[in-house]
């Protein structure tokens, strides 16, 4: 880990930070495009995704699902849309291995146990 893909229209990253060498760059494959460097994360963290498109409204739409107007009195975006994930670790209370007959997978009694 860290797995980086990056292409001219979306670059991500998805970093385990147990592992990850904080300081080295996620960008786009494109001339003038944005760059993220992840120097520090809360300890509290252990998983994170990075994603940057281009602001264009048909870009945004495709990688992210949505479009980002200007604020009032600005001009377009001239910079990436950058998108950061960051996931925590909560421990289980209920600890589970298989599901019982009829149940979903996941599902365990309620005692906790399959």
């Amino acid at each position: 880990f860290p797995k980086i893909l990056s292409t001219a229209w979306r670059a991500q990253a998805v970093l385990d930070l147990s592992q990850y060498e904080f300081g080295k760059e996620i960008f786009r494959d494109s001339f003038g495009s944005s760059r993220v460097r992840i120097d520090q994360v809360s300890p509290a963290h252990r998983k994170m995704i990075v994603a940057l498109s281009p602001a264009s409204p048909q870009w945004t739409a495709y990688n992210f699902g949505r479009t980002y107007a200007a604020a009032p009195g600005f001009s377009a975006w001239v910079t990436d849309v950058i998108r950061v994930e960051a996931f925590a670790y909560e421990p289980s209370t209920t600890l589970c291995t298989a599901a019982p007959a009829g149940t979903l997978p996941g599902q365990c009694s309620e005692q906790g146990t399959p």
